[in-house]
């Protein structure tokens, strides 16, 4: 088998969508978010969470924004984190025609929402349910960069070329 080295594949973000992020006014500490989550996964949620990443990038690779909600699904970092993030589960919950899919950002506690349209409204939305479930948040629409060095710089530092 030995070494294959690094392996990196590009493609771009769809340009037609953004991540609406709620960060709360209180911090998570990463240490308390690593330990809240399994050490080990059952083969079920393992294969459960690899097929829905290869759904998610399938999905935004192809335009099939109707996966989405499904590929963003995880058995794994969420629900282990859910007792330390209080409005998680209710944004997991959101259903709303404007919003493709919803998941934990990072190890929390800040939370993010896909959307393509009315983002205006899918941002007051975001913003409502979390602070319905108790944490109030600030809300930013984002982009995703798409021109980036980073790739070539990981590629170069992974074999000792920094």
């Amino acid at each position: 088998w030995g070494d294959p080295g690094v392996r990196a594949l590009r493609w771009q973000w769809p340009h037609d969508l953004r991540l609406i992020v709620a960060t709360p006014f209180t911090g998570l500490a990463t240490s308390e978010a690593r330990a809240a989550i399994a050490t080990m996964v059952s083969r079920k949620d393992a294969v459960f969470n690899l097929q829905r990443v290869l759904s998610l990038v399938h999905a935004l690779q192809h335009g099939e924004y109707d996966r989405l909600r499904e590929g963003m699904r995880d058995r794994w970092h969420q629900p282990g984190r859910a007792a330390l993030v209080p409005h998680l589960e209710s944004v997991l919950a959101i259903d709303d025609p404007d919003v493709l899919g919803a998941c934990l950002s990072g190890a929390g506690p800040s939370v993010a929402v896909l959307a393509r349209r009315d983002l205006a409204r899918v941002g007051r939305l975001l913003q409502s349910t979390c602070e319905a479930a108790g944490s109030p948040v600030t809300v930013r629409t984002l982009a995703v960069h798409q021109a980036s060095n980073v790739m070539r710089e990981a590629v170069a530092s992974a074999h000792g070329r920094t």
